[in-house]
């Protein structure tokens, strides 16, 4: 807690502890002040003093890495950068281990046997219902080190043209690609979207917790 959420909640308890109401005022006070604690510690743990617009304050995991900036971005999660091409990304990432071979922009779920990525397929609950995300880091196969986009957008060449707004969902009939179109007519199917296009090219990666299973 900060010095300011401290006396925020502070003149809130004086107020109960004299018998008072507090009034919207006070709790506008102390939701402003945990956001400004929550937006300092996410500026410290960036470890830059930039105004979060910008590079200044901001992590890029592609240069950790020895990759190029034509490669791969990565930028806070402050603000969602505008993707200017195939294999840029921006958003909330675990580090992880693959469990097959897989390429940028595939979407991935996470086993439970192994907790390993591997890839989606729609046409099971077992391969499409836990943990899902989007590989930003290729593995050349099981066992090597992958990064999985479970939150944010990505632009990857495989991906098919996107209607803004509209949902993208995993696809039943090929493991480990997103369609426009939601799976039906077969039993088992799993319709789940992994997110919305912001674009025309990228994907909004939000995952949708709930999902559909098709009865045929």
């Amino acid at each position: 807690m900060s010095k300011v959420t401290d006396a925020a909640i502070a003149a809130i308890k004086a107020k109960f502890e004299n018998g008072d109401v507090p009034d919207g005022t006070d709790f506008v006070n102390l939701i402003t002040a945990i956001q400004e604690a929550a937006q300092d510690h996410e500026h410290k743990a960036a470890g830059g003093s930039g105004s979060g617009t910008g590079d200044a304050g901001q992590v890029d995991h592609g240069s950790q890495l020895g990759l190029d900036d034509d490669d791969h971005k990565h930028y806070s999660l402050r603000d969602l950068a505008d993707l200017t091409e195939d294999g840029q990304y921006d958003g909330h990432t675990v580090e992880g281990v693959a469990g097959a071979a897989l390429v940028f922009g595939e979407p991935c779920y996470l086993a439970a046997a192994d907790s390993r990525w591997e890839l989606t397929k729609g046409d099971a609950v077992a391969t499409s219902g836990g943990r899902i995300g989007v590989c930003v880091l290729a593995a050349e196969a099981d066992g090597d080190a992958t990064r999985i986009l479970t939150w944010g957008k990505v632009r990857a060449a495989l991906f098919p043209a996107f209607t803004v707004g509209a949902p993208a969902y995993l696809d039943a009939a090929t493991a480990g690609r997103v369609v426009v179109a939601a799976p039906s007519g077969t039993e088992d199917f799993v319709v789940r979207a992994i997110g919305e296009a912001s674009t025309e090219e990228d994907l909004m990666v939000d995952p949708d917790r709930l999902y559909v299973v098709l009865n045929g």
